[in-house]
C-alpha cells in the first residue's frame, strides 16, 4: 500500500465520519421526545435509528 492510498483511505473515513455526525446531529435536532441509537460494527457506524414518542 502506498502513502497516497493510505491518505485517500483516511480521507474517505474522515468524510464518512463527518457525514455520520451530521446525520446524528440532525436526528437529535428533529426529535422532541424519544431516542437516537447508533449501531457500530468493526469500529464504524453502520446504522442510526431514531424512535420518536408523542406526548399527548
Amino acid at each position: 500500500m502506498t502513502d497516497s492510498t493510505i491518505k485517500l483511505s483516511d480521507r474517505r473515513i474522515e468524510d464518512a465520519n463527518a457525514a455520520n455526525l451530521e446525520k446524528i446531529s440532525e436526528a437529535v435536532r428533529n426529535i422532541e421526545y424519544g431516542t437516537v441509537t447508533i449501531k457500530i460494527q468493526d469500529s464504524r457506524i453502520v446504522m442510526i435509528e431514531k424512535s420518536e414518542k408523542v406526548k399527548i
